[in-house]
């Protein structure tokens, strides 16, 4: 059975250079992804933890599972959202690492990229670059798809309805 508040879909993708910031992406890519999916909680690495993470995951109604680092200390003024979950994750470890397991998913989807369609790069200048990354999280996907559609066998028409065209010939 497909366990829908997990996934190994890529959701979204957005690609920096080195010097680019991880941590300022964690809004947009959350934005990008409540587009097309019902999010119920976040699970994601400690470099997350800001105020405005906890809160934009709040915000859309999901739960933030981040873990605190170990002298992170309950403060006033940073929002209900960090000390409610600062004592979820002091009070109640194994409930948070429960939660928190999930995030182990997005290192098993990069390794099923990396399996599956080589971990570096082939191609040679910056855009050709962006250009097979996103064709790596393209085809992850629809390997995804196809897999999900035939272990569960699920009934999915894929096929579009294509309107017809006539060209009258002169």
């Amino acid at each position: 059975m497909v366990d829908l508040n997990v996934t190994i879909v890529i959701t979204a993708v957005e690609i920096t250079d080195e010097s680019g910031s991880d941590y300022s992406q964690f809004i947009p890519l959350l934005n990008k992804t409540k587009i097309d999916f019902a999010i119920k909680e976040v699970s994601a690495d400690k470099a997350y933890l800001g105020k405005s993470n906890l809160e934009a995951v709040a915000a859309i109604g999901a739960i933030p599972y981040i873990p605190y680092k170990s002298n992170t200390i309950p403060k006033r003024n940073v929002g209900h959202i960090w000390n409610k979950m600062y004592w979820h994750f002091k009070n109640n470890p194994q409930e948070w690492g429960e939660h928190y397991h999930k995030r182990s998913n997005v290192e098993s989807t990069f390794n099923m990229v990396k399996q599956a369609f080589s971990g570096s790069l082939r191609t040679k200048n910056n855009t050709a670059n962006v250009n097979e990354i996103l064709c790596k999280a393209v085809c992850h996907n629809l390997c995804v798809l196809i897999m999900e559609y035939h272990e569960n066998k699920l009934n999915i028409d894929l096929s579009t309805q294509v309107s017809k065209i006539v060209i009258p010939i002169k």
